[in-house]
């Protein structure tokens, strides 16, 4: 059977479409006008829009709440690198995990280059280690950052229309090659670019071929009116490992939702509530506790939890639409990815 070669979920207000192996690999439209373009990714010198396209499948939830795309190409020149992508996409949100397999002497690999098309007015992005920063985008072009630490995320805002991307919770996966990182924000009021190239070995080392998996989102709202719900706190998990670490290993006040402790809490409210729920966690941030993580040989790990509040979210909604209810989060921050948690999910196709 001949694969197909676009495959996309559609909301009310929303186009999700993915081309595999070509140059607008992934594209996000909102009210019929593209807000964000991904390309392929780069594994050395070679392009992914050159792959082979080995599956390409959709599937979509019986409430028609969420669905997956699965991908997998090769790249047949140099190193060989096998991709792997699982995309889950639900209303105003998608998370995409890429799995890297390299065959042979890769050095470095980009990550799914993005492009967002205009106009936008405003840009707020938070790198890792260093205070959010805000910039007013104007006609010029300009480097609003270049460096080796990546970029937790990128929030976009023009008339109308929001978009944001971000790390997914791996951020040690993204700041794995130290300061031969590269990730840069360029652009002007009428186009943005984001780079991010995660990993790049180190000279004269030997051949890696491990696999290497790095996981993000992407956020996006047109003009909805946003109501504000009364929230409630879910209150502190049991245990002394839920809380967040910082770099220094001291226990932080804010609750780690990726901690299994923290996950189980939110999971048990959830299962003991009778109709609609909107619940206040906070703003998702950083935590170095790699007892979260499951990773038992490590102290200290950099994640965040941002992932977690996606997929409780879809989860609880899962769960409460059996019943005609929702959940929403209450928004720590204006934030597009947390003021789309503060809205009730509708149904995709």
């Amino acid at each position: 059977m001949k694969k197909p070669s676009l495959l996309s979920f559609c909301g009310e207000d929303f186009r999700f479409l993915c081309r595999p192996a070509t140059a607008h690999f992934l594209e996000v439209e909102v009210k019929r006008a593209p807000v964000a373009r991904l390309e392929p990714s780069r594994c050395d010198n070679l392009d992914e829009k050159s792959a082979l396209v080995n599956k390409f499948r959709k599937h979509i939830t019986d409430d028609r709440l969420s669905g997956e795309l699965n991908v997998e190409t090769t790249v047949p020149f140099g190193a060989e690198c096998k991709i792997k992508r699982s995309i889950s996409c639900f209303d105003r949100f998608a998370l995409v995990t890429a799995d890297f397999f390299p065959g042979g002497d890769a050095r470095r690999i980009e990550l799914d280059p993005a492009h967002f098309p205009g106009p936008w007015t405003r840009a707020r992005f938070k790198v890792f280690g260093q205070n959010e920063q805000e910039m007013s985008l104007g006609a010029d072009k300009q480097t609003l950052y270049s460096g080796a630490s990546p970029i937790l995320y990128l929030e976009l805002e023009g008339e109308g229309r929001h978009v944001e991307i971000g790390i997914a919770g791996d951020l040690w996966r993204h700041t794995a090659s130290g300061e031969r990182g590269e990730f840069a924000i360029e652009g002007n009021a009428e186009g943005i670019s984001l780079r991010r190239v995660p990993w790049v070995a180190a000279e004269g080392a030997e051949p890696d071929r491990r696999p290497k998996r790095f996981r993000y989102y992407l956020a996006w709202r047109g003009a909805e009116k946003i109501t504000s719900s009364a929230a409630a706190l879910p209150g502190a998990p049991e245990g002394e490992d839920v809380f967040r670490r910082n770099a220094a290993g001291e226990t932080l006040p804010e609750v780690c939702w990726k901690s299994a402790g923290g996950r189980r809490h939110l999971r048990n409210i959830v299962r003991r509530t009778k109709g609609s729920l909107c619940l206040a966690l906070g703003e998702p941030g950083v935590c170095f506790d790699a007892a979260h993580l499951e990773r038992p040989n490590k102290v200290l790990l950099q994640h965040t939890d941002m992932d977690d509040y996606l997929e409780f979210y879809c989860w609880a909604n899962r769960h409460l639409a059996k019943d005609g209810a929702a959940l929403t989060l209450a928004p720590a921050a204006p934030r597009t990815a947390l003021i789309n948690l503060s809205l009730a999910p509708r149904q995709i196709e």
